[in-house]
């Protein structure tokens, strides 16, 4: 499992700095740059705005057994987008910018709702919290 993620994560990376490579050729490094550093300045602005209070909503509702409430995800969602824009790249800025879409993200947020239910029901997803 670890060696299968260990290829895919090599595979991506040659594949995000191909593509750098590639769009550097076609627009200038330059505005290459611009364009990875605004992506990342609006990936810190998403993670900002979301924050830990996505964290502690999520770590209240496990402990109440409850399914997370669907805004609860769909922060997660923003939380998430708003990460892929912070890393260096084009492919994790499409992906991060294809989370901020409402539409995709309502989708997201139905299926991982389902799944979450299905998993708690079966007694699969387990949650361990550490306290002080």
């Amino acid at each position: 499992m670890l060696n299968k993620l260990f290829i895919v994560m090599i595979v991506y990376a040659l594949v995000e700095v191909c593509t750098l490579i590639y769009v550097g050729g076609l627009i200038g490094g330059f505005h290459l740059l611009l364009i990875l550093l605004a992506s990342a300045l609006l990936g810190a602005w998403m993670i900002k705005q979301q924050g830990l209070q996505l964290m502690q909503k999520f770590r209240q509702d496990f402990e109440q057994r409850r399914v997370p409430s669907e805004p609860l995800i769909d922060g997660a969602g923003l939380l998430i987008g708003g990460l892929l824009l912070m890393l260096p790249g084009l492919i994790s800025d499409l992906a991060g910018i294809i989370l901020l879409i409402p539409a995709v993200r309502s989708v997201l947020v139905r299926r991982m709702s389902r799944w979450i239910r299905e998993r708690m029901r079966s007694g699969e997803c387990t949650v361990h919290f550490f306290r002080r």
